[in-house]
């Protein structure tokens, strides 16, 4: 394997640490392969839909409204990211990712004036 190439097992799991905030459910498919150049996930909705989601050097798109099945046929197009497919997907994603920004900005803020007890803001 190449320096630039990616593994996809292992961005698979990178993507659900990034994400599993904001979904109800998300794993590996147990049932379909899962190689250097393709993996599939499965991603339950904060909306309780299910996806099988291909992750590939195309990108990702969702292959099957059914856990671990890939379905040719559907066509469906690739994103060029996970949060890009989930804005689509998942009406309930966008609200999650803002308030867990919000959440995360707020803490930093928090680190921040910890460290400066003195400093009255001005």
């Amino acid at each position: 394997m190449d320096e630039e190439e990616i593994d996809f097992r292992t961005e698979a799991i990178a993507i659900i640490n990034d994400i599993s905030f904001s979904v109800e459910n998300i794993t590996v498919s147990s049932k379909l392969p899962a190689t250097q150049e393709c993996v599939y996930l499965n991603i339950q909705t904060k909306e309780k839909q299910k996806y099988c989601v291909q992750i590939c050097i195309q990108g990702f798109r969702v292959v099957s409204e059914t856990y671990d099945e890939h379905e040719e046929e559907l066509g469906n197009p690739f994103f060029e990211t996970v949060y890009a497919l989930l804005d689509t997907i998942s009406p309930q994603y966008s609200q999650m990712f803002g308030n867990e920004l919000s959440r995360k900005l707020s803490e930093i803020k928090d680190l921040q004036d910890a460290g400066n007890p003195g400093d009255s803001g001005n």
